[in-house]
């Protein structure tokens, strides 16, 4: 439909969605990136809400400083998916009526991020990043490791279509922009010994350290970590997603944060937000599980990321916990899962409202089965777990239908 809820249009929501669309139904993906760049102001900046519909003003109240990272990612793979460089061409107008191209609002997209960084030279966090909960620390000047992260990703990607262009100028200021971030993100402000903390606080203190009492350890640095080949170095990837299976993994899929909040900033403090074990306090948090199995394919472990997949499809937790127990729909993925801390664990949070529908598709396709857009045409590189002997994709690449045979330990035959 094209109507809009009470809340509208989420704007990186809107192009998270819009990303694993792009591979079936490339137009309708094209429509929702017109509508998110339209909202965009002339600086980069995104917003939070807005309603394409009708005249009710855009929400850009609570400030997310992740919103302009998220569009390299779907344009990136709308590109993949059909070949036609030439929409980066397309002029769309910022929410002032100011022209700009689709190439143009991208680069602006994550210049705004990238200038807008604290001391430590990473992202500043504002109200919060990704991950809406740590804005229940109330530190504005923070600064996200994850969004750092993603910054690096999102020009590896933002180098491949300058490329093509031979825009030289913005191929050396990607290149400048991941060589600078990967350096912090390795620092000992950063790296924790056995994983990447999450937060560092204007306070001096980090979230996702050893050293705390709470909130030890997060899932997304992790997975982040590898995605973006920042833990490329001294094999820190490999090293922080092995705590991850030994910290955070359950029967039910990974915990989002170890250990849960009792209290904000400390165990003493009063609690805020979610009771431990629930929904992102070290809840599964649904979503942030397909970044670690994204993560585990580009590692080379299929059997990790093939449990990881597995865990948490709807129809496995409802079967193993129980239908009564579970509370919600065995064919459509929940937001969260209740951790293991809680009386609930097993329980589903929200469902029909997450982004982790979207994600899966890409794991599931792009990794697991490693059928893959790319700016150059369709690569295969399968990430099947042994008890997966074959499969076959069948997909529409560019006009042309691709049957490929996946069969495990032979060539891949087209």
């Amino acid at each position: 439909t094209d109507h809009m809820g009470t809340d509208g249009l989420r704007y990186r929501d809107t192009t998270q969605d819009a990303m694993a669309v792009a591979n079936v139904d490339p137009e309708f993906a094209l429509l929702r990136m017109r509508q998110v760049f339209e909202q965009q102001t002339p600086d980069g900046g995104g917003c939070f809400s807005f309603f394409p519909d009708d005249n009710r003003p855009v929400s850009d109240s609570p400030r997310r400083s992740d919103n302009t990272v998220w569009q390299i990612y779907t344009i990136h793979n709308l590109i993949a998916e059909t070949g036609r460089m030439e929409l980066l061409d397309e002029v769309i107008p910022y929410r002032d009526g100011s022209p700009g191209t689709v190439y143009e609002h991208i680069l602006r997209g994550l210049e705004y991020i990238y200038e807008r960084r604290g001391s430590n030279g990473l992202p500043t966090l504002y109200y919060a990043d990704w991950n809406d909960s740590l804005a229940l620390f109330q530190d504005e000047a923070a600064e996200s490791v994850m969004l750092g992260m993603q910054l690096v990703y999102a020009c590896k990607l933002f180098k491949e279509i300058a490329a093509h262009r031979e825009a030289d100028d913005h191929l050396a200021w990607c290149d400048q922009v991941i060589a600078e971030l990967t350096d912090i993100l390795n620092s000992d402000k950063v790296w924790d010994g056995r994983w990447y903390r999450r937060l560092l606080l204007s306070n001096g203190k980090t979230l996702g350290s050893a050293a705390n009492r709470q909130g030890r350890i997060y899932l997304n640095p992790q997975s982040w970590a590898v995605i973006s080949r920042v833990g490329d170095y001294e094999n820190r990837g490999r090293i922080a997603m092995d705590a991850v299976a030994e910290l955070l993994d359950t029967e039910a899929g990974l915990q989002i944060l170890a250990p849960p909040f009792t209290g904000i900033p400390e165990p003493e403090d009063p609690p805020l937000g979610s009771n431990p074990g629930i929904g992102e306090n070290g809840g599964i948090f649904c979503h942030a599980n397909t970044w670690a199995v994204i993560a585990e394919c580009l590692l080379e472990r299929p059997e990790r990321a093939w449990k990881y997949f597995r865990q948490i499809l709807p129809e496995v937790v409802s079967d193993k916990f129980g239908a009564a127990h579970y509370q919600r729909e065995p064919y459509v993925f929940v937001s969260s899962i209740i951790g293991p801390v809680s009386d609930r664990f097993g329980e589903g949070g929200i469902s029909w409202l997450t982004g982790t529908a979207n994600w899966m598709h890409v794991a599931a396709l792009h990794y697991i089965l490693g059928v893959r857009p790319t700016l150059d045409g369709l690569v295969v590189e399968p990430c099947l777990p042994a008890a997966l002997t074959q499969a076959r994709v069948t997909r529409n690449y560019r006009g042309e239908t691709q049957s490929i045979n996946l069969i495990q330990g032979e060539p891949n035959e087209r």
